[in-house]
């Protein structure tokens, strides 16, 4: 009876959705869209009758090709088939005409998880003429993934579907948030979505060519190893209208001890604030770690940076400062004058609270911006991260059909 339930509340919503959409399109025949969203429902198995006139309903194991790769590894490809009736199709869950969606294919995405309930027709199978008719729906079920990979996943998702329905196909996916790529000569819409990378150490190395991030960072650590005199690392949060540098050099003397500065800098209002730790930190070995978060290092604000040329760094030094305004909660302390002092972590949590949710993270690669071991050295943030992939599930329901 739960099951009955679940079948008659889900038909329910369907035949909702069908009323609306074809109320405001009605170029939709009504007796097309309804009776696939019919089978639609039927497809979790079982018998469904269907008065034809005139129609004929195509059940095609092809007429289209799906591919979901990690990185180098296939983990899905082949055709998932479709049902057609005049021009109407229900692919991969979803009900389609033409460039249009009318209900929505069984795919479900929504921060870093992607799930995937696939329908796949297994056999050819027609009817048509006016009258009657009975079908039976056959339907097993096997888990694609996870399997002998397992979640979460650290590598690049790349989906390429090709489909009569793939221009509709291209405008779901972007509702989702989802960049895609059209290929028309061959009806392909793909995508990809990179890894999750929150709590993953990632060398230096990797950020020269940038790291695009969707969302907001909550923790931030660096690690650096093989320190030399020459030692000066800038790596930039960027978001278009503001830079976030985080700048750290080895600024002479005999000690094996660095400045870090934090640096925030609009570029179209011409301003920029800077802090300086009030102290140098000291390498351990040639290596530092550093988590920016800690209330361990004491900064000041200051244009005085102690031999640190910030990259970048445009506009005039705002002095008081301009973003911190009227106490707000435990980082926010009110403007700043030139000498007054704040802990990193309410400096940097401070800062990445102004920029907005796209960003990328970036290592200038002049050549000046050297001194350390780029292969053994890394960063890792934390934070809650969309347009990415951690947890991937992927599900194929086999669908056979007879009379």
């Amino acid at each position: 009876m739960e099951n009955v339930g679940w079948i008659l509340g889900f038909l329910t919503l369907t035949i909702i959705a069908v009323y609306l959409y074809v109320t405001y399109h009605p170029s939709i025949e009504r007796f097309e869209v309804s009776k696939l969203s019919l089978i639609r429902c039927a497809m979790e198995g079982g018998v469904v009758r269907l008065s034809l006139s005139d129609e004929r309903l195509n059940f095609e194991s092809g007429g289209n090709w799906l591919k979901v790769k990690l990185s180098n590894k296939t983990i899905y490809e082949g055709s998932i088939g479709r049902v057609t009736m005049d021009g109407v199709g229900c692919e991969f869950g979803g009900i389609w005409r033409e460039n249009m969606m009318i209900i929505p294919p069984d795919f479900h995405y929504k921060g870093n998880t992607l799930i995937l309930s696939i329908k796949k027709i297994t056999n050819n199978f027609s009817v048509g003429g006016r009258g009657d008719v009975t079908l039976r729906i056959n339907r097993s079920y096997q888990k694609v993934f996870p399997n002998s990979l397992k979640n979460p996943i650290n590598e690049t998702l790349e989906f390429e579907l090709k489909s009569d329905f793939y221009r509709a196909w291209a405008r779901f996916l972007m509702s989702k948030g989802i960049g895609v790529k059209v290929d028309d000569s061959r009806k392909t819409v793909k995508f990809t979505l990179p890894p999750d990378l929150s709590g993953t150490p990632i060398p230096i190395k990797d950020v020269e060519d940038g790291l695009e991030l969707y969302g907001k960072i909550d923790d931030f650590k660096l690690h650096l190893e093989g320190l030399r005199p020459d030692f000066n690392l800038p790596i930039v949060i960027d978001s278009n209208q503001y830079e976030l540098v985080i700048q750290m050099k080895k600024t002479g003397g005999g000690c094996n001890v660095s400045y870090i500065v934090v640096a925030f800098i609009d570029k179209v209002n011409g301003f920029y604030e800077t802090w300086r730790s009030k102290y140098p930190i000291p390498w351990n070995d040639s290596n530092l770690s550093l988590d920016l978060t800690s209330d361990e290092v004491v900064m000041v604000y200051t244009d005085q940076l102690k031999g640190v040329v910030v990259y970048d760094l445009q506009g005039d030094f705002a002095n008081p400062s301009v973003t911190w305004g009227e106490y707000v909660n435990s980082t926010d302390y009110g403007d700043f004058v030139k000498g007054d002092e704040n802990y990193l972590c309410d400096v940097f949590s401070h800062y990445l609270s102004l920029l907005p949710k796209e960003i990328s993270i970036e290592k200038p690669t002049d050549p000046k911006y050297k001194g350390f071991d780029k292969l053994h050295s890394w960063i890792r943030f934390e934070g809650e991260f969309f347009k990415c992939i951690k947890f991937l599930y992927i599900t194929e329901y086999r669908i056979s059909v007879g009379s």
